[in-house]
Formats: C-alpha cells, sequence, structure tokens
C-alpha cells in the first residue's frame, strides 16, 4: 500500500492513503486506483490547497 506525509504549513502531519499526487498551482490531489477488466481509473481520496502544504513524501509497504 503507497501513503503519502503531507506536513502542513500549520505543523499538523496528515497520513494520505492513495496510489498517486498530483498538482496543479492550486491544489494537490491525492487519488486511489481502482481497476477493472476493461480500464484503469482514479478516485479522488483527498485535496488540499497547495498554499497550506509544506512538505510531502510517498511512503510504499512492501
Amino acid at each position: 500500500m503507497t501513503q503519502f506525509f503531507v506536513w502542513l504549513t500549520d505543523g499538523t502531519l496528515l497520513t494520505v492513503p492513495a496510489d498517486r499526487c498530483r498538482h496543479d498551482r492550486r491544489v494537490m490531489t491525492f487519488e486511489r486506483r481502482s481497476s477493472s477488466a476493461c480500464a484503469t481509473r482514479w478516485r479522488e481520496v483527498s485535496v488540499l490547497l497547495w498554499e497550506d502544504v509544506q512538505r510531502v513524501e510517498r511512503f510504499e509497504n512492501p
């Protein structure tokens, strides 16, 4: 399982279970993958404002 550790600017540490993290100028989006026989789909699990995020690290459990 893949998780992201997210440190916010107020000192809070969040653990977000997600397969990928995407970002643009305003938000960071964390998504989980769901596979079916035909295609892979992505589902948002968390969205954070970029200005509230200080640091992000990806952690994968073996």
